[in-house]
């Protein structure tokens, strides 16, 4: 349940959350990709993130130049800043609480 299925190709969010993270420096999980259906492609990346001052257009560019396809891009408007990831007390994501946060976001 940790991919995405964007125009008949699976997409692992655990590599884009691995590759924004080489990106952004971290050592800390301040990212949690997941899925939300599109029209045109079956599913599109959602990027929720905890970082305070997480450049979008940077981390978008940074994925560029790393040699991701470009389907494992999140467009910038994809990306959400949250208070706190949801995560299970091993410090694993709540991938229930992941998906609930998906589905508010039409609301």
């Amino acid at each position: 349940s940790r991919f995405s299925k964007i125009g008949g190709e699976m997409v692992p969010h655990e590599g884009v959350e691995d590759a924004i993270t080489r990106i952004l420096h971290s050592e800390f999980r301040e990212v949690a990709v997941s899925g939300r259906t599109d029209p045109a492609k079956g599913e599109r990346l959602i990027v929720f993130y905890s970082k305070q001052d997480m450049d979008i257009p940077g981390v978008i560019a940074g994925l560029r130049e790393s040699g991701l396809p470009s389907i494992w891009i999140p467009k910038a408007d994809d990306f959400f800043k949250v208070d706190e990831l949801p995560l299970l007390g091993s410090g694993k994501l709540n991938l229930i609480k992941l998906k609930q946060m998906v589905s508010n976001l039409g609301k």
